[in-house]
């Protein structure tokens, strides 16, 4: 049987990030460093309800692109 492809525009398995808007367009958000904001992200992408977030700072600087000591 084939598979039916999904006529939403991302992976349903995979889920959405959603970040509100208050939050994107707050004082605090727009001060943040980009490398921050990134690391928001991965953070968010690693989170589970039944589980702690397990993402190391090697991990973050590998995958931001940056210096350890900025990861931290």
């Amino acid at each position: 049987m084939a598979k039916i492809k999904s006529p939403l525009g991302f992976d349903q398995r995979g889920g959405v990030l959603a970040v509100s808007r208050a939050m994107r367009e707050s004082h605090a958000y727009k001060s943040m460093p980009a490398t921050a904001k990134v690391m928001m992200d991965l953070l968010q992408l690693q989170w589970r309800n039944d589980r702690p977030v397990g993402y190391g700072v090697r991990e973050a600087a590998k995958n931001i692109g940056c210096a350890l000591n900025t990861a931290v």
